[in-house]
């Protein structure tokens, strides 16, 4: 998180300068870090479900995208991932087929979830290439993950709480910057943690809460 910070606040900075506008100490910069968490769950359900040889020779032929097939195998993960990307295609132009979006309702084995993620993908990415098949997926995989896991989102919540107790006064405010799955991760810290004084202002890029599914 220290290196990252630096980064960030790098890229800030030299936005600034550009703007003729002073520049950020980054020592200023709470930068919010869960991705520990995240990587966690991912690696303990592609543990998992990768002990199905089926799975596993699934993976290997899916574009480099190996980590995430435990998570796609689970049941209420992999339905909100059909979800999401039913709700790009239908963005996109090209809604998924019927059957595809309710692929994942049936009773199905890990090896049948994951393909019926990998074709709404495929699907998708097809009708949009602009979209990006390998972000689309990663974004919707952690996004489904973060939403239907009770555990995985108390635990993001709570150790941002934490963090955030720690760094800023309780008579300081904050901007809160949010990018992606940050976007959603945000959205619930404001209405948990912080009160309209002490985080008035939230931005956001490349989001999908507007999606109504999230």
């Amino acid at each position: 998180p220290k290196a990252l910070r630096r980064m960030w606040a790098a890229g800030l900075n030299k936005g600034l300068t550009l703007a003729d506008l002073p520049t950020i100490h980054p020592r200023s910069i709470v930068f919010l870090y869960y991705g520990d968490l995240i990587k966690q769950e991912i690696d303990a359900l592609a543990t998992r479900s990768l002990a199905d040889e089926g799975l596993t020779r699934a993976a290997v032929g899916s574009d480099g995208m190996l980590p995430g097939v435990g998570v796609a195998a689970d049941p209420e993960v992999a339905r909100l991932q059909i979800e999401l990307l039913g709700e790009a295609g239908r963005r996109a132009g090209r809604p998924l087929p019927p059957a595809q979006r309710e692929a994942t309702r049936g009773i199905l084995d890990d090896l049948q979830r994951w393909q019926a993620v990998q074709e709404a993908l495929d699907w998708v990415s097809d009708s949009a290439p602009w979209m990006g098949e390998k972000l689309l997926y990663l974004v919707t995989r952690d996004v489904s993950l973060y939403l239907s896991k009770p555990r995985i989102r108390n635990a993001v919540q709570t150790a941002l709480a934490k963090q955030l107790e720690e760094e800023v006064g309780e008579d300081e405010s904050i901007v809160l910057l949010t990018h992606s799955l940050g976007t959603v991760v945000g959205m619930d810290l404001v209405t948990t943690w912080a009160s309209g004084a002490r985080a008035p202002l939230m931005v956001t890029c490349g989001s999908p809460l507007g999606i109504k599914q999230i």
